[in-house]
């Protein structure tokens, strides 16, 4: 038996090993290429588990569980499906019988739990995965026992034996299939850390060079378009109609450098932030009225609703700079008609949520993952670094950016920073 359990070992150790072969440069599972091999290669291997049982008291059994585990811990929703429903036609093809439906009914209740609890296990760390799962083994292995249990002494006079050679290999399978699933998740996790390691020190590099550059030609340059500039507008005024449509082209265009620099120099020498208590509700509220004009110019409908009373500990320039990025894209990102863009401020359990939400073009899931690298930008003008700024910003006040969007569809924007909400205490205490 020793040599069969390596080997259903050897078989769920599979997917992990095939997905780095495949995709060496990514963490577990992040696009939609992904989720869909994650999936079918999970489905195989639990058909391979079926193919090759294991065989204690002259009772078949398998390692099913696990692999499904795994396909919704690192896939989602998309990998489970593709993960469960070959099983459920796999093993339909022996015999529609009662096994097939404890089978079913087992893998289903699986399926059902691990789709509801799908969305809070990305925010668990290595050891409450370990423990999750773990936990969710054992549980869908009893559940399996009982009703095979049941089955079993409906269907035959040794009620007694064979309650005991189920126990046995209950148990054994429970131990076995956690152990596998104890060695396994720290795995792919070390990976998925030494990934985010690797992608971190690319964008480290990214902007060394970019501050080097910036910190040696951006003043130099910004000195002479100051002087041209101001020379251009003192001969507006001796210049006729024509003429001044020109000059004032020159000078937008000229306006333009001079952001493409600033942004450079946001880089090579950033402000040390000055932190302070700050109203965050009525810095929402102030960069909403003050940036609605650029909104309607660009014929977008501009909202806004928010908690009050709600602060937090930061720099009030650099949050400023950050609402303003924000806004500022999902209002360039709006070309169709009835175009919206609404910012919401929440409060919940520690952390300030602003979200600003588009009804633009929205964006590939490969231009999302390239967010925040500098010269990485989806406008036709611009260099990207007033948004890998943003997430710089963000991550000094220890918060989180995250960007949800859907191609054609919108882009929503999620900030989440450490803050309170204040209670105002009244005369009488």
């Amino acid at each position: 038996m020793f040599k069969d359990i390596m080997l259903n070992t050897l078989v769920i150790l599979t997917p992990v090993l095939l997905f780095q072969v495949f995709f060496p440069s990514t963490q577990y599972v992040k696009g939609t290429k992904q989720r869909v091999f994650w999936g079918i290669i999970c489905s195989a291997m639990i058909i391979i588990c079926m193919n090759f049982p294991l065989f204690s008291n002259d009772i078949m059994w398998d390692l099913r569980y696990v692999p499904l585990i795994f396909s919704f811990f690192y896939g989602g929703f998309l990998s489970g499906i593709l993960t469960y429903i070959p099983f459920i036609i796999y093993r339909a093809t022996f015999d529609l019988d009662i096994p097939f439906i404890i089978a079913s009914v087992t893998m289903t209740t699986i399926f059902l739990v691990l789709m509801y609890i799908r969305n809070k296990i990305d925010s668990l760390n290595t050891y409450h995965k370990i423990y999750l799962a773990t936990a969710l083994n054992v549980t869908f292995n009893t559940i399996g026992f009982l009703l095979s249990n049941y089955y079993l002494i409906v269907t035959t006079d040794e009620s007694g034996v064979i309650f005991d050679k189920l126990l046995f290999v209950y148990l054994i399978s429970t131990v076995i299939s956690s152990i596998i699933i104890v060695l396994i998740i720290p795995m792919i996790e070390n990976y998925n850390v030494n990934q985010i390691l690797k992608e971190e020190s690319y964008k480290a590099e990214k902007l060394s060079v970019v501050s080097e550059m910036a910190a040696s030609i951006a003043h130099e340059i910004r000195n002479p378009l100051t002087v041209v500039r101001g020379f251009i507008q003192l001969s507006l005024e001796k210049s006729n109609d024509q003429d001044k449509l020109y000059m004032n082209t020159a000078i937008e265009e000229l306006d333009r450098a001079e952001l493409i620099i600033s942004e450079y120099l946001s880089y090579a020498r950033p402000s040390m932030p000055v932190k302070e208590e700050i109203d965050v509700s009525n810095e929402v509220a102030s960069v909403v009225e003050l940036i609605k004009s650029f909104a309607n110019i660009n014929s977008v409908e501009l909202t806004y609703s928010a908690e009050k009373n709600l602060r937090t500990l930061a720099d009030k320039l650099h949050l400023r700079q950050i609402l303003i990025n924000l806004v500022k894209n999902s209002i360039e990102a709006c070309s169709n008609k009835n175009s919206k863009v609404i910012v919401t401020l929440t409060y919940s359990q520690g952390f300030i949520c602003v979200e600003v939400i588009d009804n633009g073009k929205g964006m590939t899931e490969e231009q999302l993952s390239g967010l925040g690298n500098p010269y990485f930008t989806t406008k036709e003008t611009g260099t990207g670094l007033g948004l890998t700024v943003t997430f710089d910003l963000i991550k000094n006040m220890n918060g989180t950016l995250k960007y949800e969007s859907e191609f054609g569809q919108g882009t929503k924007a999620i900030i989440k920073i450490p803050g309170y909400k204040y209670y105002k205490r009244s005369k009488n205490g």
